[in-house]
């Protein structure tokens, strides 16, 4: 009889991590492909949906190799992901841009203009998404005025998890997690808000089909099943954004509980068993499910600030990493503690 096992993945700002975890929980083969990223200008920060794609496939094949499991023993695959990332698709599907990602700021005019004339406050209100760069709704706008024919040109605007997806699968469905995020959700209808569709200048068709998030895919495109050592109808989980997975992930899914997560960037959640929208747009208001939603405030500085101090400062650690097989953070680490006073207990 063949043993159970389920793979988690999850798709980072800096890396995608794949874990095969037994059914009781003990993990058992690990991979993490990590991939660049892209500040053409000032302010701005992208990354090659191409390279999300690749690094999917080989961080669940490497972790399907460490574990040195059977693609019949897979019994399911979920999906987490970084939220407010935005890429422009043709008809058939290819990128028509990068994939903006939560931490570009260039839609910073478009933001004060929606908070000057009042919009801004009215759309937080309805969608529970603050109005910030991060928002598809600014980051359409800038596309507007800025990119006006790839704008026209798009059939699709898409996140980088529902751009992975589509790859494996053909379909484009996007769960009530990441469309939360968007500014473009109403979380009282669970349904894309007119409002901020019309002011974003979309049509529903250029949005994917909403799901919840235990909605199931099966069908693996042949070449990709093959290519990550999974069978071709391996079920795979839509699953949510990262932020409410970790809520979950700790325990932390009832209103006295409070999660803090710090990874490229931080936040603080917790949860609720209604939308609560904050009167004086503080936190953000998220989907989990249909009964819980996940309520914080983030920061955009975390992990990604010594990713900045690795790629600026520490060459020498990276070259050295590198000649002797290890992570060049160790290597900081241990180079910052020579700087530290020692601890007297």
């Amino acid at each position: 009889m063949n043993s159970t096992y389920f793979i988690g993945v999850d798709v980072g700002t800096t890396s995608t991590k794949a874990i095969v975890f037994s059914a009781s929980g003990a993990s058992k083969g690990a991979g993490n492909q990590g991939y660049p990223l892209l500040t053409p200008h000032p302010s701005w920060a992208e990354q090659e949906p191409e390279a999300i794609f690749t690094a999917v496939i080989a961080a669940v094949r490497d972790a399907v190799n460490h574990a040195r499991i059977a693609a019949s023993e897979v019994t399911a695959v979920g999906f987490s992901a970084a939220t407010h990332s935005l890429i422009a698709v043709d008809p058939k599907g290819y990128p028509l841009t990068h994939s903006i990602i939560w931490a570009d700021n260039r839609s910073t005019p478009q933001v004060e203009r929606l908070k000057g004339s009042g919009k801004g406050y009215e759309l937080y209100q309805r969608t529970g998404a603050p109005t910030h760069p991060t928002s598809l709704v600014t980051k359409l706008l800038w596309m507007q005025e800025h990119d006006p024919e790839t704008f026209s040109k798009a059939a699709k605007f898409v996140s980088l998890k529902e751009y992975v997806l589509h790859q494996l699968f053909d379909e484009y469905v996007v769960d009530y997690s990441i469309a939360s995020a968007t500014g473009l959700f109403n979380p009282e209808q669970l349904d894309w808000d007119e409002e901020a569709l019309a002011i974003a200048g979309l049509k529903r068709s250029q949005l994917s089909q909403l799901v919840p998030t235990t909605h199931i895919l099966r069908g693996l495109k042949p070449r990709y099943a093959e290519a990550m050592g999974l069978a071709i109808d391996t079920p795979v989980v839509v699953g949510a954004n990262d932020g409410a997975l970790a809520n979950l992930g700790v325990g932390a899914i009832t209103p006295e509980q409070i999660a803090i997560t710090i990874g490229t960037s931080a936040a603080v959640r917790t949860v609720a068993h209604e939308p609560l929208i904050d009167p004086k747009e503080r936190t953000f208001c998220y989907a989990l499910t249909k009964n819980h939603w996940v309520i914080g405030g983030p920061s955009n500085n975390g992990g990604i600030v010594l990713r900045w101090l690795r790629d600026q400062f520490c060459q020498a650690e990276i070259v050295q990493a590198r000649q002797l097989g290890v992570d060049p953070y160790d290597l900081m680490i241990q180079s910052l503690r020579l700087f530290l006073p020692e601890r007297k207990d």
